[in-house]
């Protein structure tokens, strides 16, 4: 992805022991056969959404921010939908000829709430981060001993260690659970043995829900497909579901489509 926006860098293949630990002298020797060097990108994921909402406006969209939508309903003699939502403590009505449902781990609570639930979208599967201070120049994709990848990302001053992965049913109570900070450090010991970190070492910590799209057979949160899917509702909703911010375009347009 890096070569589509203008940087030629191809990955770089790390030949040996000596040639990673030249440039990540504290990573654990130990089986260390060799790496390789890759280019990405970091954005800032909160002003991307404000961009969005600001470009949608200008193009004639309204954009109601800390609106609570309590239920919607299709009105079969009208063709149009309405939606009840709570704003500013005040109870409003919204009407619309199509109804998209976009609200990512959200998406199976609004559909309770409109009585159009009878089996779930969505796996949400939480995933919990720590961060620490710096201790490493270069960030890096590591494997965990239950064969999953995690990473530390260096932003700043500090180095940012995840992912985790459980299903948590409710978006609005997940956190991070003290199984899922031991976890992460744990593993990151076993790369970077005198570093030495413990939950004293820890700057902040923060958990997000992951809305895959829940397949046709049940299968582990790991094995679950990171596409996203459209699926259509009784009434018509367009239900959005596992969209990824690297994806969000291309999955709007599909709904557009």
């Amino acid at each position: 992805l890096a070569l589509l926006t203008g940087n030629r860098k191809g990955p770089r293949v790390l030949a040996g022991q000596k040639a990673v630990l030249k440039l990540i002298p504290n990573l654990n020797p130990k089986d260390l056969a060799g790496g390789v060097v890759i280019w990405d990108h970091i954005t800032d994921d909160e002003r991307l959404v404000k961009e969005i909402m600001r470009s949608a406006v200008q193009a004639g969209a309204q954009a109601h921010e800390h609106a609570v939508v309590l239920d919607y309903h299709y009105n079969l003699n009208t063709k149009i939908y309405e939606i009840n939502v709570k704003q500013n403590e005040t109870s409003r009505t919204y009407q619309a000829r199509k109804l998209v449902n976009a609200t990512g781990p959200w998406v199976d609570k609004i559909r309770a709430k409109a009585g159009e639930k009878t089996e779930d979208f969505l796996v949400p599967v939480a995933g919990s981060h720590v961060e620490v201070k710096k201790f490493t120049d270069y960030s890096v994709i590591l494997r965990a001993q239950d064969e999953r990848i995690f990473f530390v990302i260096n932003l700043g001053p500090r180095s940012r260690i995840g992912t985790t992965e459980r299903v948590c049913k409710d978006p609005d109570t997940v956190k991070p659970l003290d199984e899922e900070v031991e976890y992460l450090l744990c593993e990151l010991e076993r790369y970077f043995p005198n570093v030495r970190l413990s939950s004293e070492d820890i700057l902040s910590k923060d958990s997000g829900i992951r809305p895959l799209a829940k397949p046709k057979e049940a299968q582990t949160p790991h094995d679950i497909s990171r596409e996203h899917e459209i699926r259509i509702g009784p009434t018509g909703v367009i239900h959005v579901l596992g969209v990824k911010l690297t994806d969000h375009r291309r999955a709007a347009k599909e709904v557009i489509d």
